[in-house]
């Protein structure tokens, strides 16, 4: 395993591979998105997935400032 990903949860590891992989394909390509809890892919473009990503890092980020936050 890369050391520079050792310590970053799996969760982000696969949204950092995912952007790397978008990223690296051609503009024109045309790629698929899931459908939340479901089987149904949908065709979209890079640019689309670049910003479902984009949505997804957000979350991941307010889920882990929710996380570190003491309760009361």
């Amino acid at each position: 395993m890369d050391d520079s990903l050792a310590h970053v949860d799996p969760e982000e590891r696969v949204l950092r591979v995912l952007d790397y992989e978008l990223k690296s394909l051609k503009k024109d390509r045309k790629v698929y998105l899931q459908q939340p809890n479901s089987n149904l892919y949908f065709l979209c473009t890079r640019v689309d997935a670049l910003s479902y990503l984009e949505r997804e890092r957000e979350r991941l980020v307010i889920k882990k400032k929710v996380a570190k936050k003491p309760s009361l």
